[in-house]
């Protein structure tokens, strides 16, 4: 939790770093024996893919049966409880059709686990149509922070079995098109994580050029962990 912290403040200490209207989600996983714990500041993602019943083909192909397990939490305006934060540090929460019709703020947004409209809630300062961050914590956004987008992770240990096979940490950029579930079938195909890995951004980067002439940041790791 502290090195979250103190990247955030080294970041505004930095005068080569121009963060005061830029910063940067962050996801982070440290194994320790049989246990993982996972940083997350933000709406980047980590998904863990576990074993629930495998089966052997008649020509040994193993066909594994993996359920995504969630070992983050977004930290958006969709959640009621990061809303509810960000509002009392002083934040309006508005979509960007919301703010430029003057809108009255709604009193929480419901989301499905991939709701991409292109219109999300964002965070805005009172007076001024910045900076707009669709996330409620990050490293370094310096503007925001005077509105409650804070730098403390949620932190989330699990031990891990046999029957974990894959972890995946990505980007918000993945997700909005693609479920975690849906991740981890793309992944679970392939014996390599490197050709998993190219797989899912190649998809993700599809995705996306179908609804817009641009692609949200889609960075990924993929590891196997049998």
């Amino acid at each position: 939790m502290e090195s979250y912290i103190e990247t955030n403040n080294l970041m505004h200490e930095d005068r080569d770093v121009r963060d005061k209207f830029s910063g940067t989600t962050a996801i982070s996983a440290i194994f320790y024996g049989n246990k993982v714990t996972v940083g997350n500041a933000g709406d980047s993602r980590a998904v863990l893919g576990t074993d629930r019943k495998s089966t052997v083909t008649s020509d040994n192909e193993n066909n594994l049966d993996l359920e995504a397990i969630p070992l983050s939490r977004d930290q958006t305006p969709y959640r009621k409880d990061e809303l509810i934060r960000v509002r009392k540090a002083g934040a309006r929460v508005l979509t960007v059709e919301q703010l430029q019709k003057n809108s009255p703020e709604p009193e929480e947004w419901s989301s499905e686990e991939v709701n991409y409209d292109g219109d999300v809630p964002r965070i805005w300062l009172q007076t001024k149509e910045r900076p707009g961050t669709a996330f409620t914590r990050s490293l370094g956004d310096e503007v925001a922070e005077t509105i409650g987008v804070i730098a403390t992770p949620e932190m989330l240990t699990r031990e891990l079995s046999s029957n974990d096979r894959i972890l995946v940490l990505a980007s918000d950029g993945i997700f909005d098109f693609f479920t975690s579930q849906q991740v981890i079938d793309i992944c679970k195909k392939h014996d390599d994580p490197l050709d998993a890995c190219k797989d899912m951004l190649a998809q993700s980067y599809g995705e996306w050029l179908k609804y817009e002439n641009r692609v949200d940041d889609i960075t990924a790791i993929v590891m196997f962990l049998d």
